[in-house]
Parts: C-alpha cells; sequence; structure tokens
C-alpha cells in the first residue's frame, strides 16, 4: 500500500506531464517552471471557505496539467522557509563569525528557540559546573578540617 501511495505521489509520469515545452507557458514571458507555478498559487482561494479553495486548487492543477495531489502538496510549501544548511568553516578560527552569520539569517522565530535552548543548556551547565566546583573545594579544604577537629579535640 505504501509502495502506491508513492507512486501517485512522486510518479515520473507526474514530471512528464509537467509543460516545460508548453506553449503558452513560453507565451506568458515565464523563465521557469518554477515562477509559472508561484504565478499559478496566487490564482487559488486562500480564503475560510474550504469548498471554493478545493475547487480553485482542482482548476489551477487542471491548468497546470500536473495531478491534483502534486499541486496540493507544492501549494502546501508555498510559504516554508527552511533553515539555511549548517555552516561549515574551514579552519576553527573562522568557526564563530561563521556561526554568527549564520544565527543572524535565521527567522526571527528560530532564534528565540535557539536562544531559549541556549539559556537552559546554560543553566544546566552551571548547576554542573557548580556541583564540581562544591566537590573541589571539600576536598581541597579535607586538610584543613582535619587540623581543626585535631586541635579542638
Amino acid at each position: 500500500m505504501a509502495g502506491n501511495f508513492n507512486e501517485q505521489v512522486r510518479s515520473p509520469r507526474s514530471l512528464s506531464a509537467l509543460p516545460s515545452h508548453d506553449p503558452e507557458y513560453l507565451e506568458e514571458g515565464f523563465d521557469s517552471l518554477k515562477e509559472w507555478i508561484r504565478a499559478s498559487f496566487e490564482d487559488v482561494y486562500d480564503g475560510p471557505d474550504a469548498l471554493e479553495q478545493e475547487l480553485s486548487l482542482m482548476k489551477a492543477a487542471k491548468r497546470l496539467n500536473i495531478p491534483l495531489e502534486d499541486y496540493r502538496i507544492l501549494y502546501s510549501l508555498r510559504h516554508e522557509k527552511r533553515l539555511p544548511a549548517y555552516p561549515k568553516p574551514i579552519h576553527w578560527t573562522s568557526a564563530p563569525s561563521v556561526w554568527t552569520k549564520w544565527f543572524f539569517k535565521l527567522p526571527k522565530g528560530r532564534k528565540r528557540f535557539f536562544v531559549w535552548k541556549g539559556g537552559l543548556w546554560l543553566v544546566k551547565q552551571s548547576f554542573f559546573i557548580t556541583m564540581v566546583a562544591a566537590a573541589f573545594t571539600y576536598v581541597s579544604n579535607a586538610p584543613t578540617r582535619q587540623r581543626q577537629a585535631h586541635y579542638q579535640a
């Protein structure tokens, strides 16, 4: 059953059906098929009426000669923004500036998320560092405590 779903959604026939050499596509002055599909998204109804939206999706898919499910997937991805790829600095000394540039290119919501996660990480690490420092202080003060106990006895 899963094989049938994949064949329906991502079948090669749907790619061959795309209007790459369609005269209408060439006449309208679009440089790429991607621009043509994006322009078709503007014609799709995007309001509260689900029936109207479904009908306009069907019309646009038929006009582009794309299967409805493929067009629906493309339409759902129209506003999705992916994170930029993680930077790969060439040398470790350039890593801070490369990662800083990457961070400032992120959308506002992602920046807030990373700052929040960084703050939580910092709190966890400060707790751990405090515990290690307390254990070190306890061990390093052991001889002093022994001497005080000896003199008080």
